[in-house]
């Protein structure tokens, strides 16, 4: 298991997004858990800690769920300022379905932010950046139990 893109999105000077195990087009009810693996490398080491999220965003562009943090995964360092050039660090992230989300496609975004004033870091140009500094990562549909209006 490794990641998917070599040599990855640059996000800021060093930070590279380097993949994700996002399925685009998964169905999802509300109160399922969507649940993504990321993998990162950085160009050189960082000299500040970043918070990573994973958003759900919906047509209006709105995000409706989200789980931020700094980095969660196995043998990853909690601080991205100890992440070493030359190695790949996976993140691990989950976000929950909200109860009463309107049936339908949301988009998928990853955002890396600076957690004491919540300036983004902006992604290369190219197919994977987003609105708003964001990675794109695909989409997931969302069916419904029931009408919740």
């Amino acid at each position: 298991e490794g990641p998917p893109l070599s040599p990855g999105v640059r996000l800021g000077d060093s930070l590279r997004f380097r993949g994700a195990t996002l399925e685009s087009g998964t169905l999802y009810r509300p109160g399922d858990t969507l649940a993504l693996e990321t993998w990162w490398s950085v160009d050189s080491a960082l000299e500040a800690d970043y918070s990573l999220g994973l958003h759900l965003v919906n047509r209006k562009g709105m995000t409706v769920a989200q789980a931020d943090s700094g980095p969660l995964g196995p043998y990853t360092p909690g601080s991205t300022s100890q992440w070493q050039p030359g190695e790949v660090y996976r993140d691990d992230r989950q976000v929950r379905i909200p109860w009463c989300l309107p049936k339908g496609r949301y988009e998928v975004r990853l955002v890396v932010y600076t957690w004491w004033n919540g300036a983004r870091l902006a992604p290369e140009e190219g197919a994977w950046r987003a609105p708003e500094d964001s990675v794109q990562l695909g989409s997931v549909v969302v069916g419904s139990y029931a009408d919740c209006d």
